[in-house]
């Protein structure tokens, strides 16, 4: 894990809308149902990423852009 970068895979959903509201929104954009999912509190973002069949860079690129937060490459 990148100590600069607050997400990880291992995060949940809630963890990251609670901590980072303006990424609920991304949530939205990509057409997932995880906010407010009863699931959230357990599914990480790697669940997410895997389920709806995307890159995780992908949606770790769009939370990341969402709370303004810059991706080293």
């Amino acid at each position: 894990m990148d100590m600069e970068n607050p997400i990880h895979r291992e995060l949940t959903v809630k963890q990251v809308v609670e901590n980072h509201a303006q990424a609920i929104p991304v949530f939205i954009e990509l057409k997932t149902l995880c906010v407010g999912c009863h699931r959230e509190k357990f599914c990480t973002l790697e669940d997410v990423a895997v389920a709806y069949e995307m890159p995780f860079d992908f949606l770790l690129e769009k939370l990341c852009a969402s709370i303004q937060i810059p991706i080293e490459e």
